[in-house]
């Protein structure tokens, strides 16, 4: 099921604008988040938006949570239970789908 949320992520979201990877193995996946996906340029971290993609999140019935290491980076990652069906694989998805474009409006 690992393998069908990565795929159904990476054909709805993959070329989203804020989103500059989608990464991970089985069920646990991290996607990294920027303001400019061509030159790779993060948000600010005033801006907060992992925090407000969670947030985001967790109004559309989906849990997120922070990840990434080293220099600051926004990564939300994934990872849902083993017991995690077609349905719920949709919406993840749908969810972010949501989020990321009610984010990118607010930069427009």
């Amino acid at each position: 099921l690992g393998d069908k949320l990565k795929q159904k992520l990476t054909s709805r979201i993959g070329q989203h604008p804020l989103i500059a990877e989608i990464s991970g193995k089985g069920l646990l996946i991290g996607i990294e988040i920027v303001k400019d996906k061509e030159n790779l340029i993060s948000f600010d971290e005033k801006d907060r938006i992992t925090e407000r993609i969670i947030s985001k999140g967790l109004e559309e019935g989906v849990l997120l949570y922070p990840g990434g290491t080293g220099e600051y980076r926004d990564i939300i990652c994934l990872g849902p239970p083993y017991i995690i069906g077609d349905n719920e694989i949709d919406l993840i998805v749908d969810a972010l789908e949501k989020v990321l474009n009610h984010i990118q409006s607010e930069y427009n």
